[in-house]
């Protein structure tokens, strides 16, 4: 039931080694705004250089402003023409960075340019689960108003926005794709719930937010590990009360 644990890795992997610099490959205006350079980004954008000429791992200037969390270069790149769903080389685009700081202005402006909602990276890892893993709620209702697809899935694990909400201990977020009919009952590859990613986190508001939008107590995973049985393992004994309260059976953590 182990999430992949893919930001730090992907996002370094994404952008970091553009820091060692693009020797050999001219792209004055991409270091620019790596360097936080906002005097050379004005001047550049009136020479009118070419927006989109990336370094060499592909990462382009846009890539650097949606990353570097700069909605005010974001802007002028988008109006000098930057192509949004750009991906790097290692198939990170610039939604899927401002998604995974969840930075819902930048977010808001790459869609209104165009960017894909639901454009997907790597492997199969959609803007809404990076943003839902993120925790802003505000970023996740960006991307669903823009028709961000609630119950989608990555090809690793089979997991669902709802189960990375969860699984990172955001409560309101997992209220968020709840209110947006994201499905209570989906499992991942290894039969895991929302639930049981809740449960095991012990986060009581995702909890209380599953049970009552419909969640099984019982649904336990093909190893027969029910919510009560994850959360007596992790010793949170509180969720163990309010899961027997809720309809919890302590036999269940003898099948």
């Amino acid at each position: 039931m182990s999430m992949r644990r893919l930001p730090g890795l992907w996002l370094a992997a994404a952008l970091c080694v553009s820091s060692l610099g693009a020797a050999g490959h001219d792209a004055p205006l991409a270091d620019a705004v790596q360097r936080h350079d906002k005097q050379a980004v004005q001047a550049l954008l009136k020479q009118r250089a070419d927006v989109n000429v990336p370094q060499n791992d592909g990462a382009t200037a846009l890539h650097w402003s949606a990353y570097l969390e700069d909605a005010e270069t974001t802007a002028l790149l988008i109006r000098a023409g930057a192509r949004v769903d750009t991906p790097n080389h290692y198939g990170i685009t610039p939604l899927a960075l401002a998604s995974a700081n969840g930075n819902a202005a930048i977010i808001d402006q790459l869609l209104k340019a165009g960017a894909d909602a639901n454009g997907v990276v790597r492997a199969g890892e959609t803007p809404l689960m990076l943003a839902a893993r993120s925790g802003n709620a505000d970023a996740v209702k960006v991307l669903l108003s823009a028709g961000a697809q609630v119950d989608a899935k990555e090809t690793w694990n089979g997991q669902t926005a709802l189960m990375w909400a969860a699984a990172a201990g955001h409560g309101p977020v997992v209220q968020v794709l709840i209110d947006h009919r994201a499905s209570v009952h989906a499992r991942s590859n290894s039969g895991a719930t929302p639930l049981l990613f809740a449960v095991r986190r012990g986060d009581m508001t995702a909890v209380r937010s599953l049970l009552a939008a419909g969640a099984d107590v019982k649904a336990a995973r093909p190893d027969g590990a029910t919510p009560l049985l994850v959360a007596v393992i992790n010793g949170h004994a509180d969720l163990v009360d309010f899961l027997l309260d809720n309809g919890a059976q302590i036999q269940e953590t003898h099948e």
